[in-house]
């Protein structure tokens, strides 16, 4: 079967490896310029791809765009019998969608969490479980028909790496397990129940600042959710950014009555401690400032920066 790949995030090298497996025919991988994705997004570049040298091992040839719905004439001269489009920014538009059926994935149980960031808010959310679904995109956000759904569990300990690996082995799994019914025909798409769909928004960069008022299993939660390759979830000391890369709800420990909500309390076990609205946290890795990282290691060091100091949600003024 003579495919097209459309992906540059990490899920789209899974993508790739499977349809490699399967014997596909390749036409060309569109991909992005991953310097210019990571300075766009701020993400760190584990989150990308470089189908460059990937590529170059088996002879398929890559082309590097910026908004890939430019390119449908080009995608249509290569005759593709279907376009994969795997761990991309972009709503795929229907000069592309009319060429071909395009197959996406999507890393949540449709019809729910349809739309942005389904990890990250089903992490922060508290979920214990998601799927990885592959459907058929069409000019609507995540509403096609559902060629395989995979469920999998998101264990309390999972940090959003964690759990995109996951995704990656099932999208590489789900990819194999029915490229031969694709390529004989014989693919079967089950409609979406639209009064079951639920829509999530994209996730905006001030929403990985820590609300101490909040419980601490979401702020626990919070941290999971955007800690690597994500920006991080960020609070302020002294008008300083700290981010909070590693932290969990501690056991046996009782934080003072009038403790307020982001005071830095103890270290305990070489975590420091601080209050939320209902406990606390027990945070093991932050940085305080631009790669200034403190693991456990150097905790006892970040405490004597911030013990008995209020981490709050005001950086510095101006």
């Amino acid at each position: 079967m003579r495919v097209v790949l459309i992906g540059v995030v990490n899920s789209a090298k899974a993508a790739f490896d499977a349809l490699v497996a399967s014997g596909a025919d390749i036409a060309m991988v569109y991909t992005a310029d991953v310097q210019r994705m990571v300075a766009k997004s701020s993400m760190e570049r584990s989150y990308f791809v470089d189908f460059v040298p990937v590529a170059a091992e088996y002879g398929i040839p890559v082309r590097h765009v910026v908004n890939v719905n430019e390119h449908a004439a080009e995608v249509q001269q290569l005759c593709p019998d279907v376009i994969y489009v795997v761990g991309w920014p972009q709503m795929i538009r229907q000069e592309i969608l009319s060429i071909a059926p395009c197959v996406g994935m999507h890393p949540a149980p449709l019809p729910k969490r349809r739309g942005g960031a389904p990890l990250n808010w089903q992490i922060i959310d508290g979920e214990t479980s998601s799927a990885v679904t592959l459907l058929r995109l069409g000019t609507g956000v995540d509403d096609g028909d559902i060629l395989a759904q995979v469920p999998f569990e998101i264990a309390p300990t999972d940090y959003i790496d964690d759990v995109m690996r996951k995704v990656c082995d099932i999208t590489y799994a789900a990819i194999r397990d029915t490229y031969a019914a694709l390529a004989n025909g014989r693919a079967v798409w089950v409609p979406q129940d639209h009064s079951k769909a639920t829509v999530m928004r994209r996730r905006r960069p001030e929403d990985g600042l820590i609300n101490w008022n909040d419980s601490s299993q979401r702020i626990v939660n919070l941290v999971r959710a955007v800690s690597h390759p994500f920006p991080g979830a960020f609070t302020y000391c002294d008008g300083k950014l700290v981010k909070v890369w590693r932290a969990h709800v501690p056991h046996g420990y009782r934080p003072r009555l009038n403790a307020a909500p982001g005071e830095v309390l103890a270290l305990i076990d070489n975590q420091l401690i601080v209050s939320a609205r209902d406990y606390c946290v027990a945070i093991s890795e932050l940085e305080v400032g631009p790669g200034n990282v403190f693991g456990p290691e150097r905790m006892r060091d970040a405490y004597a920066l911030l013990a008995g100091k209020v981490l709050t949600s005001a950086g510095m003024l101006g």
